[in-house]
């Protein structure tokens, strides 16, 4: 059940920081908006000075290094944010990495959901030479003089 105070469209908490990174925020949603906007501006900073998309591991960094400040200053609380970054790079595929009210990332890389598809893949084939290696045993023991 919804609240009668909450409107349908104002509720956002999946953004986009550029073309193939998403963004989602927990905690506190006015700073976890801060934070968004802050991973935009990174994201078009990056882009004006080197001329290529951010890739997903130095937007993660540059945002654990922000809040981390944060935590460390003394001019207010820390940040009472969590922000969830996932984006796709050409090098290291799919990545989803969480920054917490502390500064700490969390990696998690998907190349292991590849390399599960690929060891399915091999298992497969491993059954079928198994198949072919007792398909010539048998031929073998039937053709034997």
């Amino acid at each position: 059940m919804q609240s009668k105070l909450l409107v349908p469209s104002t509720d956002h908490r999946v953004y986009m920081a550029d073309e193939h990174i998403g963004v989602t925020i927990t905690g506190v949603i006015p700073e976890g908006r801060n934070l968004v906007n802050r991973a935009k501006e990174e994201a078009k900073q990056y882009r004006n000075l080197y001329g290529v998309p951010i890739p997903v591991d130095v937007l993660a960094e540059r945002m654990s290094l922000y809040v981390h400040y944060y935590t460390l200053s003394l001019m207010g609380r820390p940040i009472g944010a969590t922000i969830i970054i996932c984006g796709f790079d050409n090098l290291k595929g799919l990545s989803l990495y969480m920054v917490e009210p502390s500064g700490i990332c969390y990696v998690k890389l998907y190349r292991h959901i590849m390399d599960v598809h690929m060891e399915k893949d091999v298992k497969q084939q491993r059954m079928k030479l198994k198949d072919l290696c007792y398909i010539k045993k048998q031929l073998m023991k039937h053709y034997q003089p």
